[in-house]
């Protein structure tokens, strides 16, 4: 379970509490965890939402160890600017069935372990929680890992508890940077001018120097 980026308890699937550290970045918990249950399957859930996930349909909604899954949700990190970039149907989500998309966020989610342990290296644990969950799930499906938004994550009618935090536009070239090949951070540079009327030169010069 988290809050504001932290961890507040880690429970095992009865909800039991695990012993293990809490008080720390969500991102630095689920790597933690990862190389002490190497076979796990890691779910992460607002305390808002703990008392509504599924937890009778977790076994079969994850039913093989090479998937990711996300609550769907109407609001997601990435901003609508990332389709000036990505033109794919991952992008258009329909939030009542199972559907494929690499695009994550930190309401409510899961994945195996071994999946975060393969791609450690790749992945910066003192990012946003929220960042870090899109980086994950983009690098991973490259990898052959099938990501998912999934209504059954959570019971039905289940009202929306939290709004989902969006990334900046600093946050969105530093991603499209990280994700896309670099000449991709001016195409958005100038998609922004264009369509947008916004110049955009001080989140291009930032994500460029990191």
């Amino acid at each position: 379970m988290h809050q504001h980026n932290k961890t507040t308890k880690i429970l095992d699937r009865n909800k039991h509490a695990v012993n293990a550290v809490v008080g720390e970045t969500v991102t630095k918990t689920l790597n933690n965890l990862a190389e002490k249950f190497p076979e796990t399957l890691l779910v992460w859930c607002h305390e808002s939402y703990l008392e509504d996930l599924n937890i009778d349909a977790i076994a079969t909604i994850f039913h093989h160890k090479r998937i990711m899954l996300r609550l769907a949700l109407q609001k997601k990190f990435s901003t609508k600017q990332i389709g000036y970039v990505e033109r794919s149907f991952f992008l258009k989500i329909n939030k009542t069935v199972s559907y494929p998309t690499w695009l994550m966020h930190s309401c409510v989610g899961g994945v195996y372990a071994e999946v975060i342990n393969q791609l450690k290296a790749d992945l910066n644990y003192n990012e946003n929680f929220n960042y870090y969950l899109n980086s994950l799930s983009k690098r991973a499906m490259v990898e052959g890992l099938f990501c998912y938004s999934e209504p059954k994550l959570l019971l039905e009618n289940t009202p929306l508890r939290i709004d989902v935090e969006q990334a900046s536009s600093f946050q969105l070239f530093k991603f499209v940077k990280q994700h896309y090949k670099w000449v991709w951070v001016f195409f958005l540079c100038m998609a922004y001018a264009v369509f947008e009327k916004k110049i955009k030169g001080f989140s291009v010069s930032k994500s460029i120097v990191l």
